[in-house]
């Protein structure tokens, strides 16, 4: 006999499962057991025989065109289909299984059309382990259980233990099984029945108080149940897949508009609400819901990313080379002086000239810096930890703040030191005028800082005992400034007890002296930005006005220089009502990802006119309608 082979790998976990509801399989495997193969009814006409290792077959067929085989011949006269059949196998093929085993095909069937694939072959004798030939024909006998049988086995345990309390009159917990009827393609309908199936199989039901079912009774009941509700699963996942449909989370969305927009540097994702999960994941459709407040959150978060990515000014910014010199840096030099707050040498920073101290430096006998004039000492100059960023020490390059967001360069110049221990038996607090060459490399921890202590990281790298400069290509966001930490150093604790440093040693412990940084940017590829271009093209752009000042000083209570923000810019149109619809067309293909009809366009083009009809500017209107499309089902949704 001639057929075609369909190699196909389930899951032993999904097999046993099987044998245990369907005992009597393995009461038919055992008489065959004995010719070292075994068959087992699939079709009519058909069997399978399970081989130890299917996977070795150069002639396997792919589920998929197993399903298209089966499918071309469902009106095959010598080879009708158990109505179960098809969207079991089918359901198998979605999760991405294949059945363990062989099955060759009545030689009668037809491949369907263009499946030059399916090649016929001889029939085979294969030696079998006994686990995959148990596992594999049960399952498949399995998945042919009379429905009939399973109706009638659940209607009399029902009618037996489950009516007394919950029928029509009595109605307990307000659950109805008399009028309740069996309809599992609904998926309430569904629900409703796994959960009675939860609770009998449990031992929640019958309760305690009432007669219990027989085991055999029970275990009818049960599998019948079980069986029928399977089937109807394995109906609905061949018909529509496990998910066709859900919302993007908060990640997926910010790197969604990050992509879109040409913006890596966006955080537009805690600005919305936390992400619900299912099974500890939070791409779940069912947890994914949509409220009114979602709604309220993605039209902020829409919002704030396209002005975000809009050319911060008419003019290209200038892309300049800043920099930062440690003793300059107050957050460096001030924690150098004992205070309420830093009482403990290990809570203070310390002056050092290459890899010496500077006792006089510290005890502020001589000037905090050589200054510009003397270039080659002021190279020299840094300062000193022996913690990690920490309060009381918590050093910042803020004299340097990214004007604009965009794309920055980083250059740090720092090294590892040894700073020698305290004297007599106190030998774990350090005395920082005696520094030496680094004992071993220091890693560090660069980390954006935006007031009041927002931190983003940026990178790491390796300080050495050789003072060395070291490079990051990083993205900043309007107002960031640079804040480095040792972050292998101790973090101080005060208080009269001390909080030792774990790193001491008898001969001394490890700090880092910082020298300087240098800021390089913000660096374009092209201008106006890409993301600007996307939404606006290249219409003629002017300044907005500066804002009066607000303040008598450009600094904060504390005496640092407050960050103002560039005001923007205003997108020029001559032909308001045409530019909008081009670049509304433009903005939606790329946000979709596929071309967009003129008819989908009427649900986003009312928005801007109106918009303009109102008064609002064209740059403020069009921004409107691009908001709309960022939150639209077709942007929001995710289709599997």
């Amino acid at each position: 006999m001639k057929g075609y082979l369909l190699d196909a790998n389930l899951l032993i976990a999904l097999l046993w499962p099987a044998h245990e509801r369907h005992g009597r399989a393995a009461k038919w495997f055992a008489r065959h057991r004995g010719h070292g193969s075994a068959t087992c009814p699939f079709t009519e006409t058909g069997f399978v025989r399970i081989v130890s290792n299917p996977a070795s077959s150069r002639d396997a067929v792919q589920p998929r065109e197993a399903i298209q085989l089966l499918r071309a011949n469902t009106a095959a006269k010598d080879h009708q289909f158990w109505p179960d059949e098809l969207p079991r196998v089918a359901a198998v093929a979605f999760a991405g299984l294949r059945l363990l085993g062989h099955q060759p095909v009545h030689s009668r069937l037809k491949p369907p059309e263009g499946s030059s694939s399916l090649r016929p072959i001889r029939m085979m004798k294969a030696a079998t382990t006994s686990l995959s030939i148990l596992a594999g024909a049960v399952f498949l006998t399995g998945l042919t259980g009379g429905r009939a049988d399973n109706e009638d086995a659940r209607q009399r345990f029902l009618d037996q233990h489950c009516f007394e309390c919950h029928d029509t009159d009595s109605k307990k917990g307000g659950l109805d099984l008399s009028t309740l009827a069996f309809h599992p393609a609904d998926p309430t309908n569904f629900a409703r029945w796994v959960k009675v199936y939860d609770r009998v199989s449990q031992g929640e039901m019958p309760p305690k108080k009432k007669p219990r079912p027989e085991p055999g009774e029970l275990q009818g009941f049960t599998r019948a149940l079980s069986a029928s509700l399977m089937d109807a699963e394995g109906r609905r996942v061949a018909a529509e897949g496990r998910a066709t449909q859900r919302r993007l989370n908060r990640y997926e969305y910010e790197n969604a508009l990050r992509d879109l927009l040409h913006a890596p540097w966006l955080q537009i994702r805690d600005t919305l609400p936390e992400d619900g999960e299912r099974y500890r994941f939070n791409k779940i459709g069912e947890a994914l819901d949509v409220s009114h407040v979602q709604m309220a959150r993605y039209l902020a978060a829409a919002d704030g990313a396209l002005r975000a990515a809009m050319a911060p000014s008419a003019a290209r910014p200038e892309t300049r080379v800043t920099r930062c010199y440690a003793r300059d840096q107050r957050s460096f030099t001030g924690p150098m002086k004992f205070t309420v707050f830093n009482t403990a040498p290990e809570r203070a920073t310390f002056p050092a000239l290459g890899t010496r101290g500077q006792p006089d430096v510290r005890r502020g006998e001589a000037p905090l810096t050589a200054g510009p004039e003397h270039p080659d000492v002021r190279e020299l100059e840094g300062v000193g930890v022996v913690a990690s960023a920490y309060e009381p020490i918590e050093p910042k390059f803020n004299t340097f703040m990214a004007p604009v967001a965009g794309h920055y360069r980083l250059r740090l110049n720092a090294l590892s030191v040894w700073v020698g221990p305290g004297q007599s038996n106190r030998w774990y607090i350090p005395n920082l005028d005696d520094i030496s060459r680094g004992h071993r490399s220091e890693p560090l921890t660069l980390y954006a800082e935006k007031p009041p202590r927002l931190l983003r990281w940026l990178g790491k790298f390796d300080v050495t005992p050789d003072p060395s400069v070291h490079e990051l290509e990083v993205w900043l966001l309007p107002g960031e400034t640079i804040r480095p930490d040792a972050c292998r150093l101790f973090r101080s604790r005060p208080g009269p007890s001390r909080w030792q440093n774990p790193l001491a040693e008898k001969s001394g412990q490890p700090g880092v002296v910082f020298r300087w940084l240098e800021v390089e940017g913000p660096i374009y590829d092209q201008w106006p930005p890409a993301g600007h271009k996307l939404l606006f093209a290249d219409l003629p752009l002017v300044d907005k006005p500066v804002p009066p000042q607000t303040t008598t000083a450009g600094t904060n209570r504390f005496g640092l220089r407050r960050f103002t923000p560039l005001p923007g810019v205003e997108v020029i149109s001559k032909n308001p009502r045409g530019d909008a619809e081009r670049l509304l067309s433009n903005f939606a293909q790329h946000a979709y990802r596929r071309p967009v009809g003129r008819k989908e366009l009427r649900r986003f083009l009312p928005v801007i006119t109106g918009a303009l009809a109102k008064g609002s500017s064209f740059t403020d209107s069009m921004l409107a309608g691009y908001t709309a499309v960022l939150c639209s089902p077709e942007f929001i949704y995710v289709e599997e």
